[in-house]
């Protein structure tokens, strides 16, 4: 979940997520395309699967690649 507003740059976001192994601080850059369009369009609050959305993104940039 994140716990704080993301902190968005122009090239990358900054988000402060609640995980099982605690509090991480994620930076996810436009690069990650997908991950980094879901990133600009959460909030505060919103739950946020970190494996789920980079491994996501990556199968599908094979697939189109």
């Amino acid at each position: 979940r994140i716990i704080r507003h993301p902190l968005i740059h122009s090239g990358h976001i900054e988000l402060q997520v609640c995980t099982v192994q605690g509090v991480q601080h994620i930076t996810v850059t436009r690069r990650h395309g997908a991950v980094w369009r879901q990133a600009r369009a959460s909030e505060w609050g919103d739950g946020w699967d970190i494996d789920h959305a980079f491994t996501s993104a990556t199968s599908s940039d094979k697939t189109n690649g």
